[in-house]
């Protein structure tokens, strides 16, 4: 940091210019160098970053006229987004949509759009505490040959209600409706990057969970389904 005295002509300069800021503090008209601010993306943050780019790579890379036809599917189809609005997508967005799953969870790639069949409806489901497991059931059948179901978590909160936004924490695909109900408590513990057990948690603890089905010929998403789960530990 430096003083700074000036000539009659110029009585104060403020603001910045390249990397350097001229500013006014107790001890005068001063010049320093600009703050610049760094931010570090956590491991997650920067997966998700990679798999934006590997998107945004694949679009560029494709054909005009392969690109073109996203842009007719766009204006053809609308997109019921997770929060179950209607939205009108871009082509860009569309490939963006169906193939996230495909580049993120090994599902079917699609250069070109794929048929437009959207997935089924969710059934009715609950999530429980039993010995100390998070499980989901399904209360009604579900057609997983043709659909699968994508669960999703937030951190546990005093919070009585969570913004779907927040719901960000992926836990896992369902894929067969065998092994009901579902444990997903190793699921929840890599998502969250803690450890669900009884005696972790105080009492009125709220988990948040959300599902949503998934096309497996076209990769279309619902809107989620999200439901609470209140500990009630001692």
């Amino acid at each position: 940091m430096a003083r700074i005295i000036y000539a009659p002509l110029a009585t104060a300069v403020m603001g910045s210019i390249g990397g350097i800021t001229f500013q006014k503090n107790p001890s005068g008209q001063i010049i320093r160098s600009r703050p610049s601010i760094s931010k570090a993306s956590t491991s997650r943050q920067q997966y998700a970053h990679n798999d934006n780019q590997n998107l945004l790579s694949l679009w560029q890379a494709l054909p005009n006229i392969d690109k073109d036809e996203w842009i007719t599917y766009a204006l053809t189809y609308t997109k019921i987004n997770k929060f179950g609005q209607v939205k009108t997508l871009t082509g860009y967005n569309w490939f963006y949509s169906v193939n996230y799953f495909a580049i993120k969870y090994g599902m079917a790639y699609h250069a070109t759009p794929p048929t437009h069949v959207v997935p089924a409806e969710l059934p009715p489901w609950t999530i429980t505490l039993d010995a100390g497991a998070l499980t989901i059931t399904l209360t009604d059948p579900f057609d997983f040959d043709n659909n699968n179901i994508v669960a999703w978590c937030a951190l546990p909160t005093r919070k009585n209600t969570s913004s779907i936004q927040q719901i960000r924490k992926f836990m896992l695909l369902l894929t067969d409706s065998t092994p009901q109900p579902f444990d997903v408590t190793a699921a929840w513990n890599s998502a969250t990057q803690m450890d669900f057990a009884t005696g972790n948690f105080a009492a009125n603890i709220n988990f948040f969970f959300c599902l949503q089905s998934i096309r497996l010929s076209s990769n279309i998403t619902s809107a989620m389904e999200c439901q609470k789960w209140i500990s009630a530990f001692p």
